[in-house]
């Protein structure tokens, strides 16, 4: 025990024991530091591990803790790789077709539009998107169309298939109606081949009522027609008779029911106008009763166009007894129309009698609806009711009836020769006079008469000039 006295002198110096160093190890003073030297120790290592924690947050970690951190990691990481990708950001700005219709809009003049209309054919065949390349196209041919420009319109529709672009069937419909325009039924009827060939089939509604479209102008064409050219096409077997030109429009409406499309609205109308162009009066009236009974959606059109029937039908008739009964199945079927769509009549209905009226020449019935029949179904005249008449004035050669018809919406506060064609009548009407006035001067008799038709120029002349948009064609 004796060799231990040093030892635990030194230590209870070390530790701070202020007590006497007892000789043997049982005294106090060793007692003192084998008591105190582990509480001295512990309370140092909790110390610096809270001091530590203090200093860098929660840089010691537990192997628990380490743990749970490479797990949440590792599910980031899982999470990130497995999520699916974000969707690229949407366009919805206006399509490249809508910026073309809305620059052309903008367009002022005629070789501006035709610039913009080529730029923009170039621009679709470089589009890596093939639908707005369609649609562009079918912007450009239709635009063309409706300014009934048919040829310009087919070289666009060309040159868009040049550049590998299939064209739409709204593309296709466009240059049906084209051929409808220029009368040209067989071109439109390879059109509707071409579609089958191009698997776009069967065609669309539109595609049908434009090829009846073409029908109704191909009967319109056909009852123009002077003897002498039905006498030439006769001779190469051309059929000249409108009724050829039904049976074509009826053997559509059996395609499309084969094809199992229902007819429209619009395409029984198209039935109406080849049966109204080909003057077909009671056949157009008894498919407008099919319709009112079937209950199937009626318009003001289809009797407007079965009135036009009967007019064409009585022109045909060249003033016989059977002409006036079918102007008077006209009136009949204006006054079936209120019963029908429980409503009276608008300016489109009253403009088909008064067509009809003038159609077949009878000027003073024509002047009396332009005045009366309108009044007293409380509708106004339109610039396209005097148009109506000034054609009639052309045909039946009375320039002065075209003074008092100028004269009369003048006082009515209607312009005339803008939109209605009233130009054009006019200027053929002043052409025709002074044709014949040279021939009456020519044969050196009715010099009083050279005198007046010279004078009904001078006020027709006159009253157009009162007109601004006639002031070119006086």
């Amino acid at each position: 025990m004796a060799g231990l006295v040093g030892p635990l002198r030194i230590g209870a110096w070390l530790f701070g024991s202020r007590g006497p160093a007892w000789p043997c190890a049982g005294g106090p003073g060793a007692l003192l530091l084998l008591r105190r030297a582990p509480a001295v120790r512990a309370s140092s290592s909790t110390a610096f591990t809270e001091a530590v924690k203090d200093h860098i947050g929660t840089g010691i970690l537990t192997k628990a803790d380490q743990s749970a951190r490479r797990l949440a990691a590792h599910a980031a990481k899982r999470e990130h790789f497995l999520r699916p990708p974000e969707p690229a950001p949407v366009y919805t700005g206006p399509s490249v077709s809508e910026l073309f219709e809305l620059e052309l809009s903008d367009a002022v003049e005629p070789a501006d539009a035709d610039a913009l209309r080529e730029r923009a054919l170039v621009g679709a065949g470089a589009l890596t998107d093939a639908y707005e390349a369609q649609l562009l196209c079918e912007a450009v041919v239709v635009s063309l169309v409706r300014e009934r420009r048919t040829e310009a319109a087919w070289d666009a529709f060309t040159a868009g298939r040049l550049h590998g672009i299939t064209p739409t069937p709204a593309a296709y419909a466009a240059m049906i109606q084209a051929c409808a325009l220029d009368d040209e039924v067989e071109r439109a009827e390879r059109v509707v081949s071409d579609m089958q060939s191009a698997g776009i089939w069967p065609p669309p509604a539109a595609c049908w009522d434009n090829l009846l479209f073409a029908y109704a102008s191909r009967a319109t064409a056909l009852t123009r027609l002077t003897d002498q050219e039905k006498f030439s096409m006769r001779r190469h077997n051309v059929p000249t008779a409108p009724a050829s030109v039904v049976d074509d429009a009826v053997s559509v409406l059996r395609r499309m029911g084969a094809e199992g499309l229902a007819a429209s609205a619009s395409t029984h109308l198209g039935l109406l106008r080849v049966l109204a162009a080909a003057g077909q009066a009671r056949r157009a009236q008894a498919v407008l009763a099919a319709l009112l009974h079937a209950r199937a959606p009626v318009g003001e059109a289809h009797f407007a166009c079965a009135i036009d029937a009967c007019g064409m039908a009585a022109r045909l008739a060249k003033g016989s007894v059977g002409s006036e009964e079918l102007l008077a199945e006209g009136l009949g079927v204006l006054e079936a129309l209120e019963a029908a769509l429980g409503r009276p009549p608008s300016t489109r209905s009253l403009r088909a009698v008064l067509r009809a009226y003038a159609t077949t020449g009878r000027l003073v019935r024509t002047l009396n609806w332009l005045e009366r029949g309108y009044a007293e179904r409380g509708q106004t005249p339109t610039p396209e009711c005097y148009g109506v008449v000034a054609r009639m004035c052309r045909n039946i050669n009375r320039p002065d009836v075209a003074v008092e018809l100028l004269r009369r919406a003048r006082s009515n506060g209607i312009e005339l020769g803008a939109n209605d064609g009233t130009a054009a009548e006019m200027q053929g009407l002043a052409s025709r006079w002074l044709l014949g006035s040279a021939l009456v001067r020519r044969d050196g008799s009715g010099e009083l008469h050279v005198r007046a038709a010279s004078r009904v120029l001078l006020e027709l002349a006159f009253e157009m000039e009162r007109h601004p948009p006639l002031v070119a064609a006086a």
